[in-house]
Parts: structure tokens; C-alpha cells; sequence
């Protein structure tokens, strides 16, 4: 017998699709019910408010993100971490006023969950526990530039209507899925590693040494590893031609006119 819930399923669902966070949209009738039980114990008072209910859904759907990011190797893995990644934005852009710092934070921020993940032991605390690594890589941030951060409350939403919105999740993870498809038509489907490396470094913009520390590989194997590939995709036009459209118009001119 089904628990009488203190609001409506579909206001959870309006909620779950103004943030684009679509893990649970084939979700069976019992993962969307305990989902909804999740949203129960956090929504405050018989009768919760918009805010109330917002955050109780964020809340349990850390618990859907946690589970995903967990997954290796798969594509809801690689949904969750774009989700993730769009939240982690948008309280970082409230605050950042620089957008490539901002980028930059996200990715930093991306790299410890995904190293840390397994330490998470209360899933359902998993977006509060991303939010304290939100707060630290702040602080380290803001010490580097001799500025206070200002005082927010980390537990409420942020401000949306005033921060600069990234790409939607779903446009994030449409180009990485062309990428995956181009990479393997070029590489094969056996290099799953090298189609990773690939993209961490010319598509998330992240150093060698952060590569290098992610798979565990000494740098110099890395960029030796890193030359075979490009060796390999040197011939890969439609390839080349993705990765163009998709860097910054600045750096794109460096690379047009070769």
C-alpha cells in the first residue's frame, strides 16, 4: 500500500525537469517510490513549501547522482557527472565572477568527487558533501587572491536568475556523445582508457599532471601514451573537425589556419 505523500509526484517531476536531472526518467515504479519516500523525509511540515520541497528533492536525488557516479565505465555515469557539473556551475558562478575560473573550479571540484567518490557513507548527504568541496576549492581561491569569499549559506539554493546559465546538461552530453562515437570510429572500441584520456585533456581542459594523478600513471608515460594517440587520430578528419567547433573562438584561430 502506497504511503499518502504530503505534496504531488508531479510537482517533484516539474522540479527534476527545470534542472535537466533526468536519471530517474526510466526509473521503475519502485525506484521512482522510494525516490519519492526520499523527498518525503526531507520535505518539511505536512504541507511543504516550493523551497522546502525543492531542496528535499535535491536532496534525495544526491542519493540517484551518488549511485550513478559510482557506476564506472557506463553512460549513466557519464550522465551523472555532466549533471553534477551543471550544479556545481551554477554555485560556483554566484560567486566566481571570472567565467573560465569558474570552469576551472567546476572541473577541480569534478576530479575530487570522482577520486573520493567511494568515501561518500551517507548517499543521501552525497550533493551537501560535494557542496563542502565546493566550499573549500572557494576558499583556496579566494587565499590566492587575498579576497574574503562572501558569506552564503551553503544548504539553500542559489539565485539562478542572476547567474550565467552553461550549456544545458542534455547539449553537454549530446557533443560528448558525438565525441565517444567519433573517438571509437577512429580508435576502436577496445581503448576505452585512451577515449577517457582524450577527453579529460582536450575536452575538460585538464593538465597532465591531473590526468596523470586521476589514472594513476607517472606524467612521462602519459605524454608518451598521449603522442602514440595523436599519432593515430592525426589522419581522423571528422574528429579534428568536432574538436574545433567546440574550443574557444580565442584559441580556435591558433589552430584553424594549420
Amino acid at each position: 500500500m502506497t504511503t499518502a505523500l504530503p505534496f504531488s509526484p508531479d510537482d517533484v517531476r516539474r522540479l527534476l525537469a527545470d534542472r535537466d536531472w533526468r536519471l530517474l526518467d526510466k526509473a521503475t515504479p519502485s525506484e521512482w517510490e522510494a525516490f519519492l519516500a526520499d523527498v518525503a523525509a526531507f520535505a518539511a511540515g505536512p504541507n511543504p513549501k516550493h523551497a522546502a520541497l525543492s531542496r528535499a528533492v535535491a536532496m534525495a536525488y544526491g542519493r540517484v547522482l551518488h549511485t550513478a557516479c559510482m557506476a564506472d565505465g557506463t553512460r549513466r555515469q557519464q550522465r551523472a557527472f555532466t549533471e553534477l557539473g551543471v550544479w556545481v556551475y551554477r554555485r560556483l558562478r554566484g560567486q566566481v565572477p571570472d567565467e573560465n575560473d569558474a570552469r576551472d573550479l567546476m572541473q577541480e571540484v569534478l576530479l575530487t568527487v570522482f577520486q573520493e567518490r567511494d568515501k561518500v557513507d551517507r548517499p543521501l548527504g552525497f550533493l551537501a558533501w560535494v557542496a563542502r568541496i565546493v566550499h573549500n576549492r572557494l576558499q583556496r581561491y579566494y587565499k590566492k587572491r587575498s579576497k574574503r569569499p562572501p558569506d552564503v549559506n551553503h544548504d539553500e539554493q542559489p539565485d539562478e536568475s542572476v547567474v550565467e546559465i552553461p550549456p544545458s546538461a542534455a547539449e553537454i552530453e549530446a557533443a560528448e556523445a558525438e565525441l565517444l562515437a567519433l573517438l571509437e570510429r577512429c580508435l576502436g572500441r577496445q581503448a576505452h582508457t585512451q577515449r577517457l584520456i582524450f577527453i579529460m585533456l582536450f575536452l575538460r581542459g585538464r593538465s597532465l599532471v591531473e590526468v596523470a594523478t586521476l589514472f594513476k600513471m607517472r606524467v612521462r608515460s602519459l605524454q608518451r601514451a598521449l603522442n602514440r594517440l595523436l599519432e593515430r587520430l592525426r589522419e581522423c578528419r571528422p574528429l579534428i573537425a568536432h574538436l574545433l567547433a567546440h574550443l574557444p573562438p580565442s584559441r580556435r584561430a591558433a589552430y584553424e589556419g594549420r
